[in-house]
């Protein structure tokens, strides 16, 4: 089995982790960055991964994340 090293996320508010308590910005808006108590940190927590890139968006689609795939 191959060794993860890196885990990299594309979603939505819930992968950004809006709402959780080191991202909530001015006026309940999304915080500056994404959340490290969000999934992409947790799941990385769990199985032993060093770095996360969280390149969630809150209110992005599956088009934002091919974009982003794409380029």
């Amino acid at each position: 089995m191959a060794e993860i090293n890196k885990i990299v996320a594309l979603g939505c508010s819930y992968t950004y982790g809006h709402g959780l308590e080191d991202c909530i910005g001015p006026n309940d808006s999304a915080g500056p960055v994404p959340s490290k108590f969000a999934w992409p940190n947790q799941l990385a927590k769990h199985l032993g991964v060093r770095e996360v890139l969280n390149l969630s968006h809150p209110g992005s689609s599956m088009k934002y994340a091919l974009h982003i795939l794409a380029h």
